[in-house]
């Protein structure tokens, strides 16, 4: 993906190799979660960015975008992808 197609405060979805990923532009910083929220399979690619966490549009579950972790229950998140930018791409390993 471009740098450009995400800007700062947006979450899209994605899908990587087979992988449906939740990009999010976190205040300039690229972050790549699991697309499927653990509680009923909401797909967070299509949630919000609110005080460092990413929130499930189904049910408003969090998970916060730098750990992918829940920050509230200990133990329940989603997959944190490694993200990469080079010049004006974005790659996510999967």
């Amino acid at each position: 993906m471009n740098c450009s197609e995400l800007a700062p405060g947006q979450v899209v979805a994605v899908e990587v190799n087979g992988v449906a990923v939740a990009m999010c532009n976190l205040d300039g910083e690229f972050h790549a979660l699991g697309h499927w929220c653990p509680h009923q399979d909401g797909p967070l690619g299509e949630g919000w960015l609110e005080d460092g966490c990413l929130i499930c549009p189904w049910h408003a579950w969090s998970f916060e975008v730098k750990t992918g972790q829940h920050p509230l229950i200990p133990g329940v998140g989603v997959p944190k992808f490694t993200v990469r930018v080079e010049g004006d791409n974005v790659f996510v390993e999967v």
